[in-house]
């Protein structure tokens, strides 16, 4: 799928932590145990109490991982 679109700037760095604000899940795809669950995800986080650093919007993230 499409990559994750951050909005101009540094990206954040490694370890930040955030919080959501809202977030959306939507599941495309869903086999059950043994299959691949499939998606997408977008939202607005907002950094975490005591970090330092900008909210944050995702938008068309995706998923596609193994249901075990």
């Amino acid at each position: 799928g499409p990559p994750i679109k951050f909005p101009p700037g540094p990206a954040p760095p490694a370890g930040a932590n955030f919080t959501a604000a809202t977030l959306e899940i939507i599941v495309e795809e869903n086999g059950g145990p043994g299959s691949r669950v499939k998606g997408t995800f977008s939202g607005d986080l907002q950094v975490a109490p005591g970090e330092d650093g900008v909210p944050l919007g995702i938008t068309d993230g995706t998923f596609d991982i193994q249901y075990e």
